[in-house]
């Protein structure tokens, strides 16, 4: 009952505040749209911008920088066919208190025979 009494009056209250907010505030909104679009301008020119970054720079860069991996790698491994590393049998290499659980119980874990060296016996 109280409801249908103060409900025109609450309306009507909230319709007066709606219309001097949107009334009063014609320059404010005219600044925010402005606003607004100037920040999706930037936001379309540094995307922009970051694109091109990526595909003429960035792509490019990461190219060249895997072709000299490459040549380097090369470079070692024909250095490494004519000149062959040799073991060297320090103290400290191949300490086995107890064989390792895997293969044969002398390589560790990481071991390839392409890359380390096995002792001359």
């Amino acid at each position: 009952m109280i409801s249908r009494v103060f409900s025109p009056v609450f309306a009507r209250n909230a319709n007066c505040a709606v219309r001097r907010y949107s009334a009063a505030s014609s320059s404010a909104r005219e600044k925010y749209l402005a606003e607004l679009e100037h920040t999706r301008a930037h936001a379309k020119d540094a995307t922009e911008l970051w694109r091109k970054i990526s595909l003429y720079v960035a792509l490019p860069s990461v190219l060249l920088g895997v072709f000299n991996a490459k040549r380097l790698m090369d470079e070692h491994h024909e250095h490494e066919k004519h000149h062959p590393r040799e073991w060297v049998a320090y103290a400290y290499l191949k300490l086995r208190n107890k064989p390792f659980p895997w293969t044969n119980g002398d390589q560790g874990l990481f071991y390839n025979p392409k890359v380390n060296l096995e002792p001359v016996d």
